[in-house]
């Protein structure tokens, strides 16, 4: 007999009720409810549970901390030891920097060998010249601090200045007189010095020159023309595109004519090609020569583009700065495109040589008449300008919202600006910091590279008694103070600094 037959039933004498409560006791329980899923894994937990780690919980509901203001948090310095690790830098630098400027950096200098060495850094970077005189610096040649090319092997001769533009010859005076500036002097044979203008000599170029007229050897003399240059350091740069001076032949005497008259310096190196030498020289003579524009553009101009970007972030004036560039870009691709394509059009109704429908309708013959080849590259490339502009605009459509989201980010950088203006200076005080610490640096290391000890020769023609003891033609070391004697030859000589060499610092630091 089951609980639930009728029997069963009969017998318990239970009511309807009864019966209710014995289905509700026997019937499985029912299952916990479950949570609904949450598919964002950025939102908020329910109230009630906590977030966090297992260690450390909070509740996301609670209430946050008012925001500080970051001008009002106590704020320290984040690492002490890199600041007082750069401080001994500085100091040291500086302890070696002014101990190789007062000569007690190194101790072995001198013909003996027994005397401390001076920094002298114009010795560093001056020219040598043919006889290993350095300009600027060795007593015979101390007023011509420039070095200028005179052959094509290198040798190089000291000058007091640049020619800024070339020269042209008078013809009135000698060759020599008019090249003598750019001569090895002791090269020149003393008939050429001493020779007339009225004289084969006198006129003679091509031997100064050291150049023939079968074009064999050219540029192999003991002079050269004043050809315009830039100076860069103390070594004056020939211009890419000075043109050698013209000179006629004199029949009168026999000498002909210069053989490369209006030819460029590089053209005559080089050859009639280019080569990769003369691309770098017209780079760095470029260089030099727009310096002033490249600063300011590239420094000053664009410092204060910056500026004014920066003002335009804080009135919310991104959308338009931005589409706008969107705009002039596909401008300048479609209007390269439209004027080439006229250019195009133009071209074909000038070329009368094979119209394209076979007849001559389509031939104005105006205009300047250009190759098929020259006629289908511009309708090809007008081509390419059109379709750089259609994948253009289908690239901003794609990354329109990427676009949108950039400059909200923008105008919330802009806002930050505005309310702390002083954060555009910022870099400015970093290239100033960056300068403090190069520039003495750079000056006390070229001190600390050009170390060494004059050495004079004595020209005193008296007694020994009035020489000190020195007879004429004696060397002796001298010091920085003594080379201004105007009885003194003096020589820079370079201290064995070397490794393995038996050189001796002198200085503590």
């Amino acid at each position: 007999i089951t609980p639930f037959s009728p029997l069963a039933l009969f017998r318990s004498g239970r009511s309807g009720l009864g019966i209710t409560k014995m289905a509700e006791d026997a019937a499985p329980a029912p299952a916990e409810e479950k949570k609904p899923y949450n598919p964002d894994p950025h939102a908020l937990p329910p109230k009630g549970e906590s977030s966090g780690s297992c260690c450390v919980k909070s509740d996301p509901h609670a209430k946050a901390e008012p925001h500080k203001c970051p001008t009002s948090i106590d704020r320290g310095y984040t690492d002490c030891l890199a600041l007082l690790l750069l401080i001994a830098c500085w100091v040291i630098t500086t302890g070696v920097g002014v101990s190789a400027m007062q000569g007690t950096l190194l101790s072995k200098c001198g013909a003996n060998g027994d005397q401390a060495c001076e920094g002298n850094a114009r010795a560093l970077l001056a020219p040598t010249d043919y006889k290993g005189r350095m300009c600027g610096v060795d007593s015979s040649v101390s007023n011509k601090p420039y070095g200028y090319l005179v052959s094509k092997y290198g040798d190089i001769v000291c000058v007091n200045e640049c020619p800024s533009k070339t020269v042209t010859p008078d013809f009135t005076q000698s060759a020599y007189a008019n090249l003598k500036h750019y001569c090895m002097q002791s090269e020149v044979p003393n008939g050429y010095k001493t020779a007339s203008a009225a004289s084969t000599k006198g006129q003679d170029y091509m031997t100064l020159l050291g150049t023939s007229t079968d074009g064999s050897t050219y540029l192999e003399g003991p002079c050269m023309f004043a050809l315009g240059s830039f100076e860069l350091g103390y070594y004056c740069g020939f211009n890419p595109d000075s043109k050698l001076p013209s000179i006629p032949a004199n029949p009168t005497y026999g000498v002909p004519a210069f053989p490369y008259g209006n030819e460029t310096i590089t053209s005559l190196i080089t050859g009639d090609g280019k080569s990769a030498t003369s691309y770098l020289a017209d780079f760095i003579s470029d260089l030099v020569v727009t310096k002033d524009a490249i600063f300011g553009f590239g420094f000053a101009i664009a410092l204060m583009v910056a500026f004014v970007y920066s003002y335009l972030m804080t009135l919310g004036l991104v959308d338009c700065v931005v589409w706008g560039c969107i705009l002039v870009v596909f401008a300048l691709f479609f209007g390269l495109g439209g004027y080439m394509y006229y250019t195009y059009q133009q071209w074909d109704a000038a070329n009368c040589d094979a119209p394209s429908d076979g007849s001559s309708s389509d031939c104005t013959g105006k205009g300047v008449a250009h190759s098929d080849t020259e006629i289908d590259g511009m309708m090809y490339v007008s081509y390419f300008c059109f379709g750089v502009s259609a994948l253009w605009v289908a690239f901003i459509i794609c990354i329109c919202s990427k676009i949108r989201l950039a400059c909200a980010f923008v105008k919330v950088a802009g806002t930050a600006v505005r309310d702390m203006p002083i954060v555009l200076f910022f870099p400015v005080v970093q290239i100033a910091g960056l300068l403090l610490f190069l520039l003495p640096w750079m000056y006390y290391m070229a001190f600390v590279q050009a170390q060494g000890l004059f050495l004079c020769e004595n020209s005193c023609s008296s007694g020994d008694s009035q020489c000190n003891g020195m007879k004429d033609g004696k060397l002796f070391d001298c010091s920085l103070s003594e080379v201004n004697m105007s009885t003194t030859k003096y020589t820079w000589e370079w201290a064995d600094a070397s490794i393995g060499s038996d050189q001796d610092l002198s200085s503590s630091w």
